[in-house]
């Protein structure tokens, strides 16, 4: 069953890989208005960086799910950012519980909202080992 499920894992993954390569082609991270880094990352290091970027002050909410959709996290909830504010976070693989969370593929979805550009979201696919 564990070897099943880490090999379904990483066809997800080369899935969800090969799917973005092919439609968004040329993508470096600095283009992203969202990055996690280390990817993939260990679940025995002390925590991910999640990057992102706002264009004017803006209402930002930061949580992480399960590839099935299972909220796992909520880093930042409706919180005010300014564009001068420093836009990195981290993330020490604990879930809204405090527990720490198995390793997988999960999403960092970050939603922004403003009154100039209105509403933005942004995923990132990551992998804990």
């Amino acid at each position: 069953m564990n070897g099943s499920y880490a090999c379904m894992t990483w066809a997800v993954v080369f899935f969800v890989c090969v799917s973005f390569l092919f439609s968004v082609p040329d993508v470096r991270a600095d283009d992203l208005g969202l990055y996690c880094y280390p990817n993939p990352a260990r679940i025995r290091g002390r925590f991910l960086k999640i990057a992102f970027e706002v264009d004017a002050g803006s209402d930002v909410t930061l949580e992480i799910y399960t590839i099935d959709g299972h909220k796992v996290k909520t880093i930042l909830n409706n919180t005010q950012v300014a564009p001068t504010d420093e836009k990195l976070v981290e993330w020490a693989y604990r879930n809204n519980g405090g527990e720490k969370v198995d390793p997988g593929v999960y999403v960092a979805v970050l939603r922004i909202s403003d009154s100039a550009n209105g509403e933005r979201t942004d995923r990132f696919v990551f992998v804990l080992e």
